[in-house]
């Protein structure tokens, strides 16, 4: 019975030292861009290159996921704990909400600048 709780201490202690290690050490937000730092390694993320939030929505503590466009240094995506309350049950964190919502504007205005430029290069408008 003892050999059996040792393994599960084993196993847990393995599974938590396996999601610790992915989690980026901080996240800042920057207004266009978030500063990434993972040991000694910092990156500026753009948010114009996030894809998605994803925000965990069992366990604690509560982990936001950004999917990137491209691959960076961190790889395809970054997980973090943010600050702050977290959600009740299965709420979406705030931050999550708020970091969509900017990338989401971002997106939009870059297609209205690419629309612009697109009717002003078109040779059949007067």
């Amino acid at each position: 019975m003892l050999i059996v709780f040792g393994a599960m201490a084993l196993v847990a202690g393995f599974v938590f030292g396996m999601e610790s290690w992915r989690l980026a050490d901080e996240v800042h937000d920057a207004g266009d861009v978030l500063i990434v730092r993972n040991g000694r390694r910092k990156v500026r993320i753009p948010l114009r290159s996030i894809v998605q939030v994803d925000c965990s929505r069992l366990g604690r503590p509560t982990t936001l996921t950004l999917w990137l466009e491209v691959p960076d240094a961190f790889a395809r995506r970054i997980v973090f704990v943010p600050v702050g309350p977290a959600p009740l049950f299965f709420g979406r964190h705030w931050l999550a909400e708020q970091l969509q919502s900017r990338i989401r504007h971002m997106q939009s205005a870059r297609m209205d600048a690419v629309t612009m430029k697109l009717h002003a290069v078109d040779p059949a408008t007067p």
